[in-house]
Formats: C-alpha cells, structure tokens, sequence
C-alpha cells in the first residue's frame, strides 16, 4: 500500500510539471538570453527572447546559441527606444546603421540572411508607445485567384520557413544567430535590444 502511494505521488508530481512546462514555455528553453512567456492569454507576442543589448555605432558581431524555442512563427527584430522625451521612433527611424542577421540551424542550412540598412526595415510599434520593433519582412508576389479575389505568394522561403527575419523553430533543433554591424551608425545613441518575438492567440 506505501508503495502505490509513493507511485501516485510521484504520477502526480510528473504531471503537475509537464502541465506547468507546457503553460509556461521559458521553462523549457536552454539557449543564449532569457525566454520571457506570458500565458495562454496574450493576444500577441506571448514568447519574448530577450538577447540583450546591441551596440550599432560600432563594427562588431553578436552571435548567440538558440535552443528549445517555442514551435510557433517568430520574428528576430531591434527594440528600438527613444534618445529624448517623446521622440517616436518608428517616425523618426533614426539607425542608419547597415547590418546583416544571419541564422543557420545546427546542421548549417540557412534560415535567414538580411543585410541592409536599417530605415529600409519595418519599424513597426504600438499606439501607446514611443518604442518600436525594427524587422525585416520578405518578397512576395500577388496571386489572382479570378472573380475579383487575390492573394499573396511568399518568395524565397528557406529552411524552417524563415522568410525575411520570421521563422518558424522546431522545439527539438538548435539555431545558431549571428547579428554583424557593418557599417555603424551616426549621430547620437539608442538604447537597441536584440529580441526573438511570437506568439499569441490572434
């Protein structure tokens, strides 16, 4: 009889934690920065990837091991935030800095290369705030379906679906990104965070 409740202890105990593993996916990463999730609840960016910061008004290269991240499209982008008060960044685009993302599975297949400067970028943001989200999206060609309707077609897809600076990670893989600055910027300095983002019930 001890024994069958030790048994059950422990079932409960193994299944408490894969619930909680499966709610709580930081739990399960093993890579380079910290894996931040906010619940089943969040609408968008449940996973966050923080990599820390990136210094653009110097040449230089970044480069990180990414393991166990999410099987969920995500998207590797600059947090851009304001050098004043009030200064809206995704309306100022102030990096001029050129640089190149890069990232290979394990294996060595290319998942993403992107290397322009950054005001050619997506600076996408949030009405509420003065941060915004530097991203680089992919080619794509307009499909006619006939009646009127139409829809999009992605170019230039690559391994695990990365298409301009989305992808789409396996749990099980491991990812290697290399983030070079080219060419630095000019004028005055910006708080800029590398961050891995996705997720959401939208």
């Amino acid at each position: 009889m001890k024994n069958k409740r030790l048994f059950g202890a422990a079932g409960l105990i193994l299944m408490v934690a894969i619930y909680v593993a499966a709610c709580n996916r930081s739990l399960l990463y093993r890579g380079d920065g910290h894996l931040s999730d906010a619940g089943i609840g969040a609408a968008a960016d449940r996973y966050v990837l923080d990599l820390g910061d990136i210094d653009l008004t110097n040449r230089g290269e970044y480069r990180f091991l990414l393991a166990g991240l999410p099987s969920t499209t995500m998207t590797i982008g600059f947090q851009v935030g304001p050098s004043f008060a009030g200064e809206k960044t995704w309306q100022t685009k102030p990096l001029d800095a050129r640089v190149e993302m890069k990232l290979n599975r394990e294996d060595g297949s290319l998942v993403i290369i992107e290397g322009s400067r950054l005001p050619t970028w997506v600076w996408s943001y949030r009405v509420t705030d003065l941060d915004s989200f530097v991203y680089r999206g992919g080619k794509d060609e307009r499909v006619d379906l006939g009646n009127g309707s139409s829809t999009y077609r992605l170019l230039g897809v690559r391994a695990d679906g990365g298409w301009g600076s989305y992808f789409d990670p396996r749990s099980l893989r491991r990812y290697r990104l290399a983030v070079r600055v080219l060419e630095p910027m000019t004028g005055r300095r910006y708080p800029v965070r590398l961050l891995i983002k996705g997720g959401g019930w939208k």
